[in-house]
């Protein structure tokens, strides 16, 4: 779920736990494929949806734990998406460089983490 993080809002989030509640009132949810984007490009195209930006994607990741948190009561666990990064080639929501260096990112995630306990 990268809409809310990267977007700044919990809209997403919000509509499908009460989707889902819908239907299955006492299910907890796991938040998975989060975190913040440093750049999307669209597969088989030139198309760039993000530009890229680290320093974008690290507060995109700190917000990925603000989302969690906004949600405390219904989110069982969070996962993060890829460790790895691309370079800013395709798909890229890394939380170090290809060639393992860290990026602002990890920082973000690191501090969230500390105060984050589930």
């Amino acid at each position: 779920q990268y809409t809310d993080p990267n977007e700044h809002e919990t809209t997403a989030t919000r509509t499908t736990i009460r989707l889902v509640r819908e239907q299955v009132r006492h299910t907890r949810f796991w938040l998975t494929e989060t975190g913040g984007l440093a750049y999307v490009r669209l597969a088989g195209t030139q198309k760039v949806q993000r530009t890229c930006s680290l320093s974008r994607q690290a507060t995109a990741t700190t917000r990925a734990f603000s989302v969690a948190r906004a949600f405390d009561r219904d989110l069982e666990r969070m996962y993060t998406y890829s460790w790895t990064g691309t370079d800013c080639t395709g798909f890229d929501a890394g939380l170090v460089n290809g060639d393992g260096s860290a990026r602002p990112a990890l920082k973000a995630f690191a501090t969230a983490l500390k105060g984050f306990r589930r």
